[in-house]
């Protein structure tokens, strides 16, 4: 733990936390430094061009589905390109849920405990979309709710008044509102962030530091 210490002693403290270690003091003084703008995502913008939107949404016209397949007829009937059980919030750069996503005819508690359906019926939302906009939330991504999606992001313990969550009746509008999103990468301002003023130095005495980091 000595190396991270003289290198940050407020990020060693808490991975020695984590670790259950002690957090040794700096055996060096501190370098006086700058953050680098280069090397920052926040505050900055970039083109959307290629980022991925998944798109949660009923048993019809569905991006990302209970289960595969084809639903609807016709030229313009969309393929199922994920299913709850496969899709990840890696895969995306923001998620909009187009209303309240069921459990797939294929959960099975024997197979997927986790896809089971509740003994009350399929009266909540899949088991399986949690988990991907839990991560989604966390991970600072932009999440869209429309049509009673609501509920899914409410299973998730998302809240509706969280940063960069947006929830209204029209999907479309709500997706317009979710790509304007996009071009700051994250929700930045979704979690708080932590301003580090003075740092302890080797043998004593404070370093003073502007440096504001995005946990």
């Amino acid at each position: 733990m000595q190396v991270p210490a003289n290198i940050d002693p407020d990020q060693c403290a808490g991975v020695a936390t984590g670790l259950g270690l002690p957090a040794p003091a700096p055996s060096v003084p501190l370098a006086d430094v700058e953050p680098g703008p280069a090397l920052s995502q926040v505050g900055h913008t970039w083109p959307t061009g290629g980022r991925v939107i998944g798109i949660l949404t009923g048993p019809v016209a569905l991006v990302v589905a209970p289960t595969g397949g084809t639903p609807g007829s016709g030229p313009d009937a969309p393929a199922v390109q994920r299913t709850y059980a496969t899709a990840r919030s890696v895969e995306f750069d923001a998620l909009l849920v187009d209303g309240a996503p069921g459990i797939g005819v294929d959960a099975y508690g024997a197979r997927d405990a986790q896809a089971a359906l509740p003994a009350g019926g399929n009266v909540t939302p899949g088991p399986r979309v949690g988990p991907l906009l839990a991560t989604a939330y966390r991970h600072g991504k932009a999440i869209g709710a429309a049509k009673g999606g609501e509920i899914a992001l409410e299973a998730a313990g998302i809240p509706s008044d969280a940063r960069g969550v947006i929830s209204g009746d029209g999907a479309t509008t709500v997706l317009q509102q979710l790509t304007r999103l996009l071009d700051s990468h994250r929700v930045w301002d979704r979690f708080p962030s932590t301003a580090r003023r003075s740092r302890p130095q080797a043998g004593g005495g404070e370093r003073h530091s502007a440096e504001i980091r995005s946990d």
